[in-house]
């Protein structure tokens, strides 16, 4: 079996779905889903997508990319930043409050530049 099937297979099992509630959930028939299952057909860009999508795990895992089935959560919350870690440094030098403040003020004005260079290239 090869990994993507393995995968599938163990992730619609231990989220409890069958094979036909996990098809109708994204689309196909029942038998198509066993035949990925089975090594029998090969499922498109969109279905291997929308099976990561239900089965709450990333096409990268699917496909034997990583051995990480958990989705990495994309965040723009700095205060997660800071949560995350007991104490940020710059050059040895503890960082206070005050200055990751201004940090967390810069990077949003560098991340806002950024989208409003990509729309106006995008207009163009």
């Amino acid at each position: 079996m090869s990994i993507f099937s393995r995968r599938v297979h163990n992730l619609r099992k231990g989220r409890g779905y069958t094979l036909q509630q996990l098809s109708k959930l994204i689309g196909i028939s029942r038998t198509t889903l066993a035949d990925y299952e089975n090594e029998s057909r090969k499922p498109s860009i969109e279905t291997i997508q929308k099976l990561a999508n239900v089965l709450d795990t990333t096409p990268d895992y699917l496909l034997g990319l990583t051995s990480n089935p958990t989705p990495q959560k994309i965040t723009n919350d700095f205060t997660l930043l800071k949560n995350q870690t007991k104490q940020l440094h710059w050059d040895g030098v503890p960082l206070e409050e005050v200055d990751l403040e201004q940090i967390h003020k810069i990077l949003e004005r560098i991340v806002h530049f950024g989208i409003s260079q990509k729309r106006k290239g995008e207009k163009q």
